[in-house]
């Protein structure tokens, strides 16, 4: 982000009232011990503040729609069907490669 780093924005997401329902899916290059570690610093709760967590490597598998899926029914809503997933998955693909950050090393292999 330019104005921000993640952890500013979702500091400031937990402290409006009319915003910290809004659930939030961590997707990170850092494994999520270094990220609750790091969201301390912004007084941050990690377990509380967040409803998942992905790792960038996933964006190649199944874990990455499983986290959002995970999410979507722990908020009541019904996950999309498959393919519409897939097309979510590409859509999050292309937005990391336009924004000029290395694909995972998996899928840098199959390119």
């Amino acid at each position: 982000m330019p104005a921000m780093n993640g952890e500013e924005f979702l500091r400031l997401l937990k402290d409006d009232a009319s915003l910290r329902h809004i659930p939030v899916l961590i997707l990170s290059g850092f494994d999520k011990a270094q990220c609750a570690r790091y969201f301390k610093e912004f007084g941050l709760d990690f377990d509380h503040d967040v409803d998942g967590y992905v790792s960038k490597t996933s964006l190649i598998s199944n874990e990455f729609l499983d986290a959002v899926n995970v999410v979507l029914k722990k908020h009541g809503k019904q996950p999309p069907p498959g393919e519409q997933q897939s097309a979510f998955l590409d859509a999050v693909k292309a937005v990391f490669k336009k924004d000029g950050e290395q694909p995972p090393p998996e899928e840098q292999q199959t390119e």
